[in-house]
């Protein structure tokens, strides 16, 4: 499984010192929706800034093992 998350931090909620807040703000934001069990695999969760705006999303990506084929076989055909 894999854990997703984009983020863009080119309005006004992150101008300035404002920045860093806004970040953690909504990674707590995050935080919490996972720790209540409301962020699902495999289901965007929409992220806001403080203005209401839409700025990314995070998500949980179930992972495909790699493949092995071939492994061990050097020089056989």
């Amino acid at each position: 499984m894999k854990f997703v998350l984009s983020m863009n931090c080119n309005n006004d909620a992150f101008f300035g010192d404002a920045c860093e807040n806004e970040v953690v703000r909504i990674l707590q934001d995050v935080r919490e929706r996972i720790m209540t069990g409301d962020a699902v695999s495999n289901q965007d969760y929409i992220l806001f800034d403080l203005n209401g705006n839409t700025v990314g999303k995070a998500y949980f990506e179930e992972q495909q093992p790699a493949s092995v084929t071939g492994l061990g076989k050097k020089g056989s055909k």
